[in-house]
């Protein structure tokens, strides 16, 4: 789900060659990505779950660096960060470590 293969230029695409995996590019856009990516992203690496029992976290173990801020869950500011396996959660001020 690379544009060209480089995984500097993540890109999902409505349609896709069936024959060879291409993406169709014929409205031109190099920087595509439907919301399913995204939550997929948010559920699975990052680790956020919303339910009927509040947010929870529990990111799956990827061994991946990442750090996502600035959002708005349930009326609160989240900011998760994972570095060398250990996940740190910042959820309305408070801050927990996953490991």
């Amino acid at each position: 789900m690379f544009f060209d293969g480089d995984p500097r230029r993540p890109n999902c695409f409505e349609h896709y060659n069936p024959f060879n995996g291409r993406p169709s590019i014929y409205r031109g856009v190099d920087d595509y990505q439907h919301s399913w990516v995204i939550d997929l992203l948010i559920r699975y690496v990052v680790g956020i779950d919303i339910s009927e029992n509040g947010i929870e976290f529990d990111p799956f173990p990827f061994d991946l660096d990442f750090e996502i801020d600035n959002l708005e869950v349930a009326g609160r500011q989240v900011r998760v960060v994972s570095n060398n396996g250990a996940v740190e959660v910042q959820l309305g001020g408070k801050t927990t470590v996953i490991n």
